[in-house]
């Protein structure tokens, strides 16, 4: 029982250096030259977003894009991301483009005719609205495949 009681203890213990979730750590570490993001509060007021120096075992140098380095202290980093390339966005942008063109067709053919039966009625609304919302995905799919963002890769350090 005490065996079993000072195992579990040890993995319990060595829980946050695992991979556990999907992006914690990905690929290979950072190596020299990778883009890094460091959040470290008590060595920077904001996150240290950089080339990679060098890394040893009591700290993290980082190369600003002004040219200065900073030396971050491992103890001092809560949390150290890489730089993943640059990502689009299509599928978020169809989903709110398609709430935003049923919504705006759907309250514009409500304000102009009620649900009139001579018009086809309140089931002619599904319609209208399935086709402004069709028409909203496409553009907000267009949209958000045009906006770039960075994509950044949380990395676990250990030891």
């Amino acid at each position: 029982m005490r065996r079993l009681l000072s195992t579990s203890l040890s993995l319990l213990l060595s829980m946050p250096c695992l991979s556990v979730l999907a992006d914690e750590t990905p690929g290979p570490p950072p190596a020299q030259g990778h883009r890094v993001r460091v959040r470290a509060p008590s060595a920077a007021d904001r996150a240290i977003v950089g080339s990679l120096l060098r890394a040893d075992q009591g700290a993290l140098a980082v190369t600003r894009s002004d040219g200065s380095v900073v030396d971050v202290p491992r103890s001092a980093i809560q949390a150290l991301e890489i730089f993943r390339g640059r990502g689009s966005h299509p599928g978020k942008g169809a989903a709110i483009g398609a709430v935003a063109g049923a919504g705006v067709v759907l309250e514009q053919t409500l304000a102009e005719s009620g649900c009139d039966p001579d018009l086809g009625g309140c089931p002619l609304y599904f319609v209208v609205g399935a086709v402004g919302a069709a028409v909203g995905a496409l553009v907000g799919a267009g949209i958000g495949a045009m906006v770039k963002t960075d994509r950044w890769v949380r990395w676990t350090l250990c030891g």
